[in-house]
């Protein structure tokens, strides 16, 4: 596929050319090139020249997923984007301190029984008319796109997307689709990692890949989700609730994150994972029925409690308390990011490792515990660093930051730019 602009930057056509190297030869390219260098549309113009079939596009936040989106329409390339589920969704309303579990056990449940009519209404549409739709649409902006799915078609945004999975060349995605494995095994499905090429977006993240396998709860919760144990019929559950949260609860100020024995803390709780997570599912069911009737927003402390439960029970998982901003909070994570990061860069095709910041090359295998076979390419040595003078302009009052974009923001730029043009 030609490269849709008129020429490559200095850089640009070298880079692509290691892509597609990297990518035939099932190696991993660390990338070190700095912002404005066209890092994007060069790795996507290499992948394609390689011939690779799925690739999944790692970023680490929702906003970083437009700027793929913009070039990836440029290309003419068949894609698809995925992220927060709970951001888009027309039909479940959780609290403002629900976590993710809570609103994918409600969502699961609504599915199971009917009562979401955007799901439902997939059965109606192709994945080919949700293609056309985002293909055609002015926007590239990916909460944009998702809502309007639900908007104008009628469907659920996320499924929708993930409907174009088995189409779509390149699958945008934030980083937990990637590197949280029970996410990546949901959402995948039927895939695997073998299947895809991987690109990872500012890859120096994956320095504290370990904290993409976080999971918290207060104290608070232990305590709300015992009562509501109790309240729901469960009281074994409650009293192993009330005797895990007497444990963790703090004996005086705590200054700074503590590890636990969690096998002396969680207690019996540690043995009986399944058994939590049917009861809170049950109880979801039901409180679910309850919010919908009411028009309430839904929320269960005992459903958050349930899924750390089960990652906390995890062999590689540590526990923690944290003294948090003023409320103790317990922390189940992996302490080492090779934990998290090895399982998947050693199973994909091949792996594109792409940073502006990017730590030497090393850091693959010395931090990681990635074996894989590996290529440099630094924009440094291959445009030259040749010295030159400038001059510098600092405007306090403007930023390229997301949230702050509009209009107004974009006009005050186009006037400093207008004012240096003149002053040169």
């Amino acid at each position: 596929m030609p490269f849709p602009y008129r020429d490559y930057r200095p850089g640009q056509r070298e880079l692509a050319e290691a892509v597609a190297r990297a990518v035939s030869e099932g190696r991993l390219l660390v990338v070190n090139a700095p912002t404005g260098f066209g890092k994007t549309a060069a790795v996507i113009q290499g992948l394609l020249d390689a011939g690779a079939e799925r690739v999944l596009w790692g970023v680490r936040t929702v906003n970083e997923v437009d700027p793929v989106i913009r070039e990836l329409k440029a290309f003419g390339v068949k894609f698809t984007f995925l992220f927060s589920a709970r951001r888009t969704c027309p039909l479940i309303r959780t609290s403002e301190d629900s976590s993710a579990e809570e609103f994918w056990l409600a969502c699961r449940i609504a599915r199971l029984r009917g009562e979401c009519p955007y799901y439902s209404r997939l059965e109606d549409v192709e994945p080919d008319e949700v293609w056309d739709y985002v293909r055609s649409h002015v926007s590239f902006h990916g909460l944009v796109l998702a809502r309007d799915l639900a908007k104008y078609l009628g469907v659920c945004p996320f499924f929708a997307l993930r409907s174009l999975l088995g189409e779509a060349t390149v699958a945008v995605v934030t980083y937990p689709y990637i590197f949280r494995e029970d996410i990546r095994e949901s959402v995948l499905d039927p895939f695997q990692l073998s299947d895809f090429v991987l690109v990872v977006d500012e890859a120096h993240s994956l320095l504290s890949a370990h904290q993409l396998e976080e999971r918290d709860v207060r104290l608070r919760d232990l305590a709300e989700a015992a009562a509501e144990a109790k309240a729901y019929g469960y009281a074994e559950i409650a009293r192993e609730l009330e005797e895990a949260l007497s444990r963790a609860r703090p004996r005086g100020r705590v200054a700074a994150p503590r590890r636990l024995d969690k096998g002396e803390v969680l207690g019996g709780l540690l043995d009986a994972v399944d058994i939590v997570r049917d009861a809170a599912e049950e109880v979801a069911g039901r409180k679910l029925v309850e919010a919908v009737a009411s028009g309430s927003r839904f929320r269960s402390p005992l459903v958050r409690v349930a899924k750390w439960l089960e990652h906390a029970a995890r062999r590689h998982v540590s526990v923690f308390l944290d003294p948090g901003s003023g409320e103790p909070v317990l922390k189940a994570m992996p302490v080492d990011p090779a934990d998290v990061a090895r399982p998947v860069l050693e199973a994909v095709k091949a792996a594109v490792l792409m940073s502006g910041t990017m730590p030497p090359s090393d850091f693959v295998e010395d931090v990681l515990g990635v074996k894989k076979d590996r290529d440099l390419f630094d924009a440094r040595l291959v445009v030259g660093g040749q010295r030159r003078r400038y001059a510098a302009v600092v405007a306090r009052d403007v930023t390229s930051r997301y949230s702050l974009r509009s209009p107004g923001m974009y006009r005050r730029m186009a006037e400093y730019v207008a004012l240096v043009a003149r002053m040169v």
